[in-house]
């Protein structure tokens, strides 16, 4: 019994001893990943809960270069792995949302993963966990600044 007690309270980290990137915090900044087909892609998370896709040439999200796209993103960090909600507009009009899981391995690598098996992907339901998904719908970023 006193063992299942030690292991308990060990267990249990208290929160100035959790490392920062159990923060959503941590995720402001700009990332990188590859996905299983070899396409290069960065997101770039704001702290006013904006986000922008980049593929290539093509910046999704971005105003400042005429995106018609306006997308923003919520954590839910109450959950284990979290969900992740990306929100898009197209001019004005809403797309609707796309319900992912996304994990901070380290403070400088995340797993996202989003049930692609919709050829859009807004409006499915969110993945249970990560095993659920196959390799194609989840990516692994690394933080780039």
């Amino acid at each position: 019994l006193i063992s299942v007690v030690f292991l308990t309270y060990c267990s249990v980290i208290p929160p100035q001893f959790k490392p920062s990137f159990q923060s959503t915090e941590s995720l402001i900044g700009s990332w990188r990943g590859t996905d299983v087909d070899g396409e290069t892609a960065n997101l770039i998370f704001f702290a006013d809960g904006s986000i922008i896709f980049v593929f290539e040439d093509i910046r999704i999200g971005d105003s400042n270069v005429g995106s018609p796209y306006e997308v923003t993103y919520k954590v839910n960090s109450n959950t284990i792995p979290w969900e992740l909600d990306i929100y898009a507009k197209e001019n004005g009009i809403d797309m609707g949302v796309l319900r992912g899981l996304i994990e901070m391995i380290d403070d400088r690598t995340i797993r996202i993963g989003f049930d692609t098996t919709s050829e859009k992907g807004f409006g499915e339901p969110r993945p249970v966990d990560f095993s659920s998904l196959n390799a194609a719908s989840i990516v692994i970023l690394k933080k780039i600044n």
